[in-house]
């Protein structure tokens, strides 16, 4: 059986299935649609090499290269969101006990 290029094999609607999985890949990254850490995988691979083939559209390539692209947004903000929660309880622990130090006992001085 012959290999086709990803913007050759037509899809169930016609068209380009690649550059429509491409697209689709895209707006799944941009509305963080939950999946499956294998598939997320199989997926960037895919979207990889339809970047990278160059026997791809340049339609194509442009399509996987935004749908990775976003991806990758998406990973550094949930990051981002991540360090920020964390910094926000340390500064939070920080803070109690800082109140609990000023609350406690005083010296008296003279």
């Amino acid at each position: 059986m012959d290999e086709q290029s990803p913007d050759e094999n037509p899809g169930g609607s016609g068209g380009e299935t690649g550059l429509k999985d491409a697209r689709l890949a895209a707006r799944a990254a941009a509305e963080a649609w939950p999946i499956d850490p294998r598939v997320r995988r199989l997926v960037m691979n895919n979207l990889s090499r339809m970047a990278l083939d160059p026997k791809s559209k340049p339609r194509l390539a442009l399509a996987a290269a935004k749908a990775l692209l976003g991806a990758s947004r998406h990973n550094l903000a949930v990051l981002d969101a991540e360090a920020r929660a964390v910094e926000h309880e340390e500064l939070k622990a920080q803070v109690e006990d800082l109140e609990r130090r000023a609350a406690g006992p005083r010296r008296q001085w003279g």
